[in-house]
């Protein structure tokens, strides 16, 4: 192959995780309804209703100070209340406008879960009245905040970049991805190669975002926190692994019809040469 198309076919592989992460933030994190439909998901989640119950049980002591001889009771309790039908539809709206404030480019992502406090109470009522009666009547759940600004300048970063950048990204990559392969040679064999790229740079993307994971979650001090952070992250980094799953199942077939066009074309040229000898 040229050195030029080997360039071209390089570079177009590093700019394809970009691309990737460009379609998928426009495809479901800038997307309302995508966006909400993940509030199942993360509701399934036991940590997740566990760290969303310790911030309610906090923000309700500084409400009534005297509840706290029965936070630990009341923890459990409410993290049941939070799986139920009726509050999931409140936590999805909840989450939409989670989405709102990272559109608009909010300093901080925090959840509204105050219309769903008399719920809860009425649902822990049904369980363990006595419980239920220490909630102070009128309370209210200030904002939950989920991550800051300063805590993951990169989310924020990558927003802004997939807004205007992700159409140019795909464009790029794989249209250098392309001119490479035109350029070569032997188109076959550098289609092959392309898509063994492809399939190499989303693997690694892959296994980036997972440590990413880890860095991020340092910022998170409290335990049940951190798990809450790890089961957020999981569920919106299954959604992202199953995007970049196919488009390195893309990149299989694109190296299977190179190579096997390859082999197919260099057969004949053996077979002559050993017809010549």
């Amino acid at each position: 192959m040229r050195r030029g198309s080997v360039l071209l076919i390089v570079v177009g592989c590093l700019l394809v995780p970009l691309a990737d992460l460009g379609v998928w933030i426009q495809r479901v994190v800038l997307d309302t309804d995508e966006f909400t439909a993940l509030a199942d998901d993360l509701l399934a989640r036991r940590a997740v209703r566990d760290g969303l119950a310790a911030e309610i049980v906090d923000q309700l002591e500084q409400a009534q100070p005297g509840i706290d001889t029965v936070a630990v009771a009341l923890r459990p309790l409410i993290s049941d209340a939070l799986e139920t039908p009726a509050f999931t539809n409140l936590f999805a709206e909840a989450i939409a406008g989670v989405h709102d404030q990272l559109v608009d480019g909010a300093d901080q992502l925090s959840l509204d879960l105050d219309p769903s406090l008399a719920l809860v109470t009425e649902e822990v009522r049904q369980v363990a009245p006595e419980v239920a009666d220490r909630i102070p009547s009128g309370a209210a759940i200030g904002d939950i905040v989920l991550v800051r600004r300063s805590q993951a300048p990169y989310l924020w970063a990558g927003v802004d970049a997939a807004r205007w950048g992700s159409l140019v990204a795909i464009v790029v990559a794989f249209g250098l991805l392309a001119l490479g392969v035109a350029l070569a040679r032997r188109w076959p064999l550098a289609l092959g190669v392309a898509g063994v790229g492809v399939v190499a740079t989303s693997l690694l993307f892959l296994a980036l975002v997972a440590a990413a994971q880890v860095y991020a979650t340092r910022w998170v001090g409290v335990a049940v926190d951190r798990a809450a952070f790890r089961a957020t992250w999981d569920v919106f980094q299954r959604s992202l692994m199953v995007q970049t799953l196919l488009v390195a199942l893309v990149g299989v077939a694109a190296a299977a019809v190179g190579f096997l066009i390859e082999l197919g074309s260099t057969r004949p040229t053996r077979a002559q040469a050993g017809v010549s000898r």
